[in-house]
């Protein structure tokens, strides 16, 4: 069954699964660096949320044998989970005095998501764009977020540098740096959860920390939005040769919705600073 008919089998089986009072459409959306996917928007009448569930992985499991009755099951305890379990509340969303301590920030591609910006706040970060969520949920290594868009942001009344003030004080709080060695001459900057940890870069300390770890300069390589790959400037790697290896891994190696950027830094222990 192509993807086409099996999203319209799906429709027709989770509507029957459903109560009379939910309308079930078909959303596509742009994520990150331009990917498309494509879902089923479950809106509740007089319910301000609407859960988006996504079809690629469940087209994936159809293509390995499961049957379309099953997965659409699965799909309507989904729903159900999300309205009951991690639905974030529409007046608590809108209220920024309660919000204001859960607004982070994260790494992505400036040129691949040139659409997305267009309609959120960022700041440029080099070839990067620094974007804002709201952490709605943190358990573990799990995290549920929320794109922060300038709708939400005229709702607060708030301004973008208000915003970015809020997310350079939280996300090295709820989300620590961590540095760990790779190999004997390599290293993995990220975060605590290992997700959307390319960001640490941006806190106030975090390079200088490396450096100590390190003992000279070094060069950061963007492994993905997750995480950098530091590497000593002992001589042996150039910045030429390590960009030559960042678009091949980018091209091979990483999913699209996962790739942060093809420039290599370099960071200068007598300078103090990112060189780019």
């Amino acid at each position: 069954m192509k993807y086409e008919d099996f999203i319209e089998r799906m429709l027709q089986e989770v509507k029957k699964r459903v109560e009379s009072d939910v309308s079930i459409t078909l959303h596509t959306a742009t994520k990150n660096n331009g990917a498309i996917r494509k879902g089923f928007v479950f809106e509740k009448h007089k319910n301000h949320t609407a859960p988006i569930i996504y079809l690629d992985e469940f087209y994936e499991s159809y293509q390995h044998g499961r049957e379309v009755e099953e997965l659409a099951g699965i799909m309507c305890m989904l729903y159900k989970k999300a309205i009951y379990e991690i639905k974030p509340d529409f007046e608590r969303v809108i209220d920024y005095e309660e919000m204001k301590d859960r607004i982070v920030y994260q790494l992505i591609n400036a040129e691949k998501n040139k659409d997305l910006l267009a309609e959120i706040p960022y700041k440029k970060f080099h070839d990067l764009a620094i974007v804002f969520y709201l952490l709605l949920e943190k358990s573990g290594d799990e995290t549920a977020t929320m794109l922060i868009k300038d709708e939400l942001l005229q709702r607060w009344g708030v301004s973008e540098q208000e915003v970015y003030e809020n997310a350079v004080h939280n996300t090295p709080v709820l989300f620590p740096m961590e540095i760990n060695p790779l190999t004997d001459s390599m290293y993995v900057l990220t975060n605590d959860i290992i997700h959307t940890g390319a960001s640490v870069i941006l806190y106030d300390d975090t390079l200088k920390r490396a450096a100590d770890v390190i003992k000279t300069n070094f060069y950061l390589i963007p492994s993905s939005i997750h995480e950098w790959i530091l590497v000593p400037d002992d001589g042996v790697m150039t910045r030429s040769h390590l960009e030559g290896m960042v678009d091949e891994v980018n091209a091979d190696m990483i999913p699209d919705t996962e790739i942060l950027g093809d420039c290599v830094y370099y960071y200068s222990i007598k300078e103090g600073r990112l060189i780019v």
